[in-house]
């Protein structure tokens, strides 16, 4: 989610013609957490303080009401500071009680698959083909020299949008994908994959399959899980606490400012 709010902040920071006076004195930008060691000055970067950005920004039963930002307002001019009050001035009047809203996608607290993880047997899943169990490994496999699909019933509702996810591993020329209900198959990739299907009407299964063509070829499913997805919309408002001239340092100016950002969700 943090993607999400560092876009909110970067559309409200490019807003015509309300963002213009602010960009026209800070030339070298806006940045996250820290700028490039040869970015160009006046520059300002935002800092999260005392959370963990999952934390703010959505966590699945960690969301915050308020947290800490710290904007930091950079410049090398030996102007005795003037363009860094400057810049720090017109980034007050932009943010100081600004609105942003982004969108903020919510996971169910319930799992609606059934031994998602293969933990000590692969009860809960029906196999056609050469779908085989690894005991060790505790997942499941398609291969080598073998076809096969898994599938087992959940319960989904119609035109409900609920995010998928599995863990692959892929050798050789072996293929695979995932399906939910009477959709089409979604091809997977090695590593985490991650899919947000909308259920239709007849969807009450979910489904994986693997080819693995050749001697060589294997592919693998662990970590299975469906959730319903809860798409909504949050808001942030910053409200200014402080500000701070840390003056000049190694022939640099900063002004910290000191924003409690209040999430509502």
């Amino acid at each position: 989610m943090i993607t999400d709010l560092a876009q909110a902040i970067m559309t409200r920071f490019n807003e015509t013609p309300a963002g213009d006076a602010l960009r026209a004195v800070l030339t070298g930008g806006l940045w996250f957490t820290q700028a490039k060691p040869d970015q160009a000055f006046p520059y300002a970067v935002f800092r999260w303080d005392g959370s963990n950005i999952d934390e703010i920004c959505g966590g699945q039963n960690q969301r915050l009401e308020t947290a800490t930002i710290t904007v930091e307002v950079f410049s090398n001019n030996d102007d005795g500071g003037t363009e860094v009050f400057d810049a720090v001035e017109k980034f007050m009047d932009h943010f100081d009680w600004c609105e942003l809203t982004y969108p903020s996608d919510i996971l169910g607290d319930e799992e609606l698959v059934t031994n998602g993880g293969f933990d000590g047997n692969a009860n809960g899943w029906t196999p056609t083909g050469s779908f085989r169990y690894s005991i060790p490994n505790e997942l499941v496999y398609v291969g080598p020299s073998a076809v096969g699909t898994l599938y087992q019933s959940i319960s989904i509702t119609a035109g409900i949008t609920y995010r998928l996810t599995a863990t692959v591993q892929i050798g050789g020329g072996a293929i695979g994908g995932v399906k939910v209900g009477e959709g089409d198959t979604t091809a997977v990739s090695n590593g985490e994959n991650s899919f947000d299907i909308v259920a239709g009407s007849g969807d009450t299964t979910i489904e994986l399959a693997g080819i693995a063509p050749g001697g060589a070829d294997l592919i693998t499913f662990d970590n299975i899980s469906v959730k319903e997805l809860d798409h909504r919309y949050s808001h942030i408002a910053f409200k200014r606490n402080s500000i701070v001239n840390r003056g000049k340092i190694d022939n640099i100016w900063m002004i910290e400012i000191e924003y409690e950002a209040m999430f509502s969700h």
